[in-house]
């Protein structure tokens, strides 16, 4: 469009319509027309307090048509707005990232407005100024975390982020994680020398909280891995040019001093650390870990593995140590080592199996599958012998069983497919008829809480008593036995709980519902649905209705392995 034809358009448009729409779409597209000479009329209307809308779209023209002259007010709505409402703070910030220059923008952070530092720091960003570290200085929390924001999230302002990688060294470094753990990664981020030093400082200030201790020492764990995503935000980042092996450096070369001033959770982390990236540390480090009997059981366990790796002369007398322990991660650590380092003793403990808790014998089966010499055929020969004959611990059925269906040796695959053809039904290799007893609680817990396909808690502890698909567990094993429970889990159609029948209903327009009866009154019926959430729905609408005898729950048989299911019955009898 001509120019003079812009001029006229500019006379016409109507700022001063009564409607307050009116107006509010005129600002908008004398911005998307950048009309400049428009700029003193959207100034206007950007006081029209009764009418957001107009102010909104006033404040997103100014921005678009770069009026420098609009400051002053954009930063007037900042300041009467006070974060109050988040769509004028958007608009008042487009209008300053296209009116105001990066220098100009800087300039607020004396402002005595937190509302307006925050705008100021958020058009800086649109602008992705590094002048917005500025602000870093800043006494407000909330100003501080908008200025680290800006510098580190998204696609960040590189320029900017050594100025946030030196907060980590400020004494009076807020106590708040978003701060510290961006300033941590701007560190990781930037890989220079000054950066790994700068962390491992911060990972030895006991003055530091213990979390972010912990994740200075996790990015100096990971410092050069590739593809790397970033700790804060997840996303792909490229890393800059470094000393790949600085950050293995700094945590070997100083593991006594992070220990001197580690809690048990920090000690884990190191070791955790020193084990997954094969650090080599001195043997007293790890015989002092090993041998502290208030260190946790899992940072004693990677001490113990430790030494295996790198003192295989000493880890006879620790395995012995472990053994005589009442710590069953640690003897259960020592095991594993030790059928692999002293198969006599291994193997001898077969023979006084019975002096083992469930677990270690457990353990002690599944070991001993994955022998090939002999001893270890003519072991699992007796198994099966004590298993044919039932005189194996029910506890130890599921194991047995399990080992004898992966073995190669004819001898063991002959006398497995005789006592599985004899057996009534057949033993298939999803067999889950030794599941009920030699479960492992907490495992059990795990898989109740996590399993991804099972989604136990999805039904079960969803919403409380009333509000979910599945009957509340708390009770469970007071109330039925192993055998129920099994049957619930694998056949949960023949054992429908009461008050958990699922209700088909067909509405008069043809929509169909299936759910439990969470609640009903004379007019309205209320249904707990499979796939989450309750419906509420009419009852002068239902054509039809009827109780299933098909449960919502789906069977686990496929879902969950035989030793899955074990460890839930295992937690659930354990409620």
């Amino acid at each position: 469009m001509k120019a003079d034809g812009l001029r006229n358009l500019e006379r016409r448009l109507p700022f001063d319509d009564p409607n307050p729409e009116i107006r509010a779409q005129t600002a908008k597209v004398a911005g998307d027309l950048r009309l400049r000479e428009s700029a003193s009329q959207l100034q206007r209307l950007l006081s029209e307090v009764a009418h957001p809308r107009v102010q909104f779209h006033a404040a997103i023209a100014l921005g678009k048509i770069g009026s420098q002259a609009a400051v002053p007010n954009l930063i007037s709505l900042l300041e009467s707005n006070s974060n109050k409402d988040p769509f004028l703070r958007h608009a008042a910030v487009m209008g300053l990232s296209g009116s105001a220059s990066p220098s100009q923008l800087a300039q607020f952070k004396s402002s005595p407005s937190v509302s307006v530092r925050i705008g100021a720091i958020n058009a800086l960003r649109r602008r992705e100024s590094d002048l917005v570290s500025a602000f870093l200085d800043d006494k407000n929390l909330s100003v501080i975390q908008e200025a680290v924001r800006a510098i580190h999230d998204d696609f960040s302002i590189p320029r900017a982020l050594p100025r946030l990688a030196e907060l980590l060294d400020r004494p009076d470094l807020p106590q708040d994680e978003a701060i510290t753990r961006r300033a941590i990664s701007a560190n990781l981020r930037l890989g220079r020398a000054e950066n790994g030093k700068r962390l491992l400082r911060f990972a030895l200030d006991d003055d530091r909280p213990s979390a972010m201790r912990q994740e200075a020492i996790e990015s100096l764990r990971v410092w050069n891995q590739r593809p790397y995503l970033d700790r804060v935000e997840g996303r792909a980042r490229n890393l800059s040019p470094r000393d790949p092996n600085l950050g293995n450096r700094l945590i070997q070369d100083n593991a006594m001093a992070l220990l001197s001033s580690a809690d048990s959770k920090l000690t884990a982390t190191i070791t955790q650390a020193i084990r997954r990236n094969g650090l080599d540390v001195a043997s007293d480090v790890l015989e002092k870990w090993f041998h502290d009997s208030n260190q946790e059981s899992s940072i004693r366990v990677d001490a113990l593995n430790l030494i295996y790796k790198k003192s295989p002369s000493k880890i006879s007398e620790a395995i012995k140590v472990a053994m005589d322990s009442d710590i069953i991660p640690l003897r259960l650590a020592a095991l594993g080592i030790e059928a692999d380092s002293d198969e006599e003793t291994f193997f001898s403990r077969h023979e006084l199996l019975n002096d083992y808790s469930t677990i270690e014998q457990q353990l002690l089966v599944g070991l001993l599958g994955k022998k090939t010499n002999p001893r270890a055929t003519s072991l699992i020969l007796d198994y099966l012998a004590a298993f044919s004959s039932e005189n194996l611990s029910a506890e130890l059925n599921l194991d047995v069983a399990s080992i004898a269906m992966e073995q190669t040796d004819q001898r063991i695959k002959s006398r497995w497919a005789v006592i599985a053809n004899a057996a009534s039904p057949k033993i298939e290799p999803m067999d889950y008829r030794f599941s009920v007893r030699g479960g492992n609680i907490e495992n059990g817990k795990q898989v109740y809480e996590s399993h991804v396909a099972a989604q136990c808690v999805r039904c079960h502890n969803a919403g409380g008593a009333g509000k979910q698909v599945g009957p509340v567990l708390a009770g469970i094993g007071v109330r039925v036995d192993r055998d129920y429970l099994m049957q619930a889990i694998l056949e949960p159609s023949s054992v429908i709980a009461s008050g958990y029948q699922t209700v088909s209903v067909e509405l008069n327009d043809g929509e169909a519902y299936d759910g439990v009866v969470v609640s009903e009154d004379a007019s309205e019926l209320v249904l707990g649905l499979p796939i989450g959430g309750t419906t509420e729905i009419d009852k002068s609408q239902i054509h039809s209705r009827r109780a299933s005898q098909v449960s919502s729950m789906p069977s686990m048989k496929g879902i969950l392995t035989p030793h899955e299911v074990r460890d839930l019955i295992a937690y659930l009898a354990s409620l």
